[in-house]
């Protein structure tokens, strides 16, 4: 069973092993325009890096397992509320909406029209 994530730091990991699978896995890469629900971290250099709700909640989740449609244990409303603890929602208006479509069209997608981004609490996102 899939655990979820236990701090900010196992969100960082999971974004980063996100953002590695993506260029491994092109069925990952077609469910990007359904994902309503983005968190963001900012790297050291000042770029940010996202992973959607359902990647970034669990720890050590692959893309086998994120793409399993029989797999029932990976539930997007458990990780929100789970993930409420530490992030929050930018504003629509925010530049990371900016990053998240220059993110997306690095693989020829665009972001839901239902798009939400989260950040650290301790995070500026604008």
């Amino acid at each position: 069973m899939n655990q979820l994530v236990s701090s900010t730091d196992s969100v960082r990991e999971a974004i980063n092993r996100y953002n590695k699978e993506l260029k491994q896995c092109s069925d990952l890469v077609k469910r990007m325009p359904f994902v309503r629900s983005w968190y963001a971290i900012q790297e050291d250099d000042g770029n940010w890096k996202f992973g959607p709700s359902k990647w970034v909640g669990y720890d050590d989740l692959d893309a086998n397992t994120y793409l399993n449609q029989s797999n029932k244990t990976l539930d997007g409303r458990k990780t929100e509320a789970h993930l409420s603890k530490w992030f929050q929602e930018v504003n629509p208006t925010s530049e990371l909406y900016v990053n998240l479509t220059a993110f997306l069209a690095n693989y020829d997608k665009s972001p839901n029209k239902l798009v939400r981004i989260n950040v650290c609490k301790d995070v500026r996102g604008d």
